[in-house]
């Protein structure tokens, strides 16, 4: 993974820290998992689409564009998004 850990860390944290209030991220996850997003039937690959939602709800994107587009590309931001979210599996 191309991410630093110190990196990858600071995304998790400001993940977790946006979904604490809703009942973490494992609530996001289950409600991904059930359809309950819009343009549910647009989506192709659940787990990306997941990944990319929640650092754009956490408002991480001026961050990654400051810090990690300078040394990384969105592959390599989505293998640590991986690495830190739960796989969604679609049950819809």
């Amino acid at each position: 993974m191309k991410i630093t850990q110190a990196h990858r860390d600071h995304m998790l944290a400001r993940i977790e820290a946006f979904a604490a209030p809703a009942g973490g991220i494992a609530f996001y996850a289950a409600e991904y998992e059930r359809g309950n997003f819009h343009h549910r039937e647009q989506v192709n690959d659940l787990h990306k689409r997941f990944c990319w939602d929640m650092l754009g709800l956490a408002g991480l994107t001026p961050w990654i564009c400051d810090t990690l587009y300078p040394y990384a590309d969105d592959t390599h931001i989505l293998t640590a998004l991986k690495s830190i979210l739960p796989a969604v599996v679609r049950k819809y």
